[in-house]
């Protein structure tokens, strides 16, 4: 059990890197230059570990309580106060037990 939660994180990790090095995400925190535009809308979407326990209630954009406790709150806490005049709205949706079927028919 140990093992295969490891290799799952593993991929988890192996994705968010080729991600970032093909570009497709934006490279926050690791001293490369962003290429988020003003008013850019960032929306997180996922299972537990995007959920994070965030308060569901809390909806709007840039609501702290609506990041959870986990990477979409760390991410956007420093895109906010990095990019405070940019006009950022970033939104967590996450739902915990959500599988990759579940996102393709939220998407």
């Amino acid at each position: 059990m140990a093992n295969e939660r490891e290799s799952s994180l593993l991929s988890r990790r192996r994705f968010v890197g080729s991600a970032l090095a093909a570009g497709s995400l934006p490279a926050v925190g690791l001293g490369q230059t962003s290429s988020l535009k003003p008013g850019t809308v960032i929306l997180f979407q996922g299972d537990s570990i995007t959920d994070a326990g965030r308060d569901r209630k809390r909806g709007d954009a840039n609501d702290a309580r609506g990041f959870g406790r986990g990477y979409p709150f760390l991410i956007a806490s420093h895109l906010l106060n990095a990019r405070a005049g940019d006009d950022l709205k970033i939104y967590n949706r996450g739902i915990s037990g959500n599988k990759v079927p579940d996102l393709d028919a939220r998407w």
